[in-house]
């Protein structure tokens, strides 16, 4: 398994912890923190982290989102996410919304949809071709990852 790693100066306060970041943050364990804590499957983060920044902590999109998991400013907000390129607030953000919108709709496919291009967006089954193309790409990449993790 792939180890992605973070270099990172300074200090941040995660769920009560300090965690100095002077030292290498190892994303594999935030995804797996996180991910346990909200009770999704790691390799499905992993899918859309791969898909929306390749893990690029600073990745910023044409539209504005930022971080690994790529969170529009305003579901920043609404999530409580103060710094969207701090590696542990954006997965942690990220798997709360991605979590919502598995609740909300119940499947995968819609969840990733929701996810992209936004529930309302996905409500009104008015997926743009861009949105089809990403949860195909998620998918793949989840299908990738859980067949090389057997």
């Amino acid at each position: 398994m792939a180890l992605f790693l973070v270099a990172w100066a300074g200090t941040t306060t995660y769920a009560g912890e300090i965690q100095p970041l002077s030292s290498s943050t190892h994303i594999d364990h935030i995804v797996a923190t996180v991910s346990e804590r909200y009770g999704i499957d790691h390799l499905l983060v992993h899918a859309v982290i791969r898909a929306e920044s390749r893990y690029d902590i600073y990745a910023v999109s044409a539209k504005g989102a930022q971080g690994l998991m790529q969170l529009m400013p305003d579901t920043q907000r609404e999530l409580g996410v103060r710094n969207p390129y701090d590696p542990w607030e954006n997965v942690d953000g990220g798997v709360r919304y991605l979590l919502r919108q598995l609740l909300a709709f119940g499947q995968l496919d819609q969840a990733l949809g929701a996810y992209n291009a936004g529930p309302r967006r996905e409500k009104s089954r008015a997926r743009p071709a861009e949105t089809i193309q990403y949860i195909r790409k998620v998918q793949a990449e989840y299908l990738s990852l859980s067949s090389q993790n057997r």
